[in-house]
């Protein structure tokens, strides 16, 4: 696999959950899988997951009135930034982790790809 190919699936999966289902799929199904690729992939699931996972903490908090719309908006912008993060790392070409959570991630998500 080419360095080309491998920043494509790498950048690929942090364009949208979609984005990270197709690059997921491609990285399977290439005969020689490339570390660089499975460890953005691993890094944008994680990020999804806790997109996902912060936004249901800010929606449960929503009932109150000042801490729930604060709370929702510090789970957006946690996500956005760590989001940012990984799709530079990936375009960098540089297998950096994200911060605070990265490392969790690569361990968490290693059998997966």
């Amino acid at each position: 696999m080419s360095q080309t190919d491998e920043r494509t699936i790498a950048v690929l999966s942090y364009l949208t959950p979609l984005g990270w289902i197709i690059a997921f799929v491609i990285h399977q199904n290439n005969v020689v899988k490339s570390p660089f690729a499975a460890f953005h992939i691993r890094q944008a699931l994680g990020i999804y997951l806790l997109g996902l996972a912060l936004t249901v903490i800010g929606i449960i908090f929503s009932i109150l009135p000042l801490i729930g719309p604060l709370t929702l908006f510090l789970a957006r912008l946690i996500t956005v930034v760590l989001w940012l993060f990984g799709l530079y790392y990936a375009i960098d070409r540089r297998p950096v982790e994200v911060p605070v959570v990265g490392s969790l991630f690569q361990v968490w998500f290693q059998g997966i790809v």
